[in-house]
C-alpha cells in the first residue's frame, strides 16, 4: 500500500487499442492484490486531474489515498507530454 510514495514506482504495461484515433491516454484503472492479499483499485484520471487508491474488502470499498494531478502526464509514445 505504499505505491503512492515518490520513492516507489509501479510500471503497468498497456496497449492503446485505437490505431486511427488519439494516442493520448486519459484514464487508467487497475485492480491488484498486495503481498498481504489486500485488493486495491487504482484510478488515475487526467480528465478530472485526480488519482485514488481504494481498498476493496468484503464487498465494501474504502478510499485510502487520493490526490490531485497537477502538471502531470502519462509517459506513453505518442502522448503530448512524452519525449518519444
Amino acid at each position: 500500500m505504499a505505491g503512492w510514495r515518490k520513492e516507489h514506482s509501479i510500471y503497468i504495461p498497456i496497449t492503446v487499442l485505437n490505431p486511427h484515433g488519439s494516442r493520448e491516454l486519459l484514464k487508467l484503472e487497475v485492480e491488484y492484490s498486495t503481498l498481504l492479499q489486500e485488493r486495491i483499485k487504482f484510478v488515475s484520471d487526467m480528465i478530472t486531474r485526480s488519482e485514488s487508491y481504494t481498498l476493496k474488502e468484503n464487498g465494501h470499498e474504502q478510499v485510502i489515498y487520493e490526490r490531485d494531478l497537477i502538471n502531470e502526464y502519462y509517459i506513453l509514445p505518442g502522448n503530448k507530454g512524452s519525449s518519444n
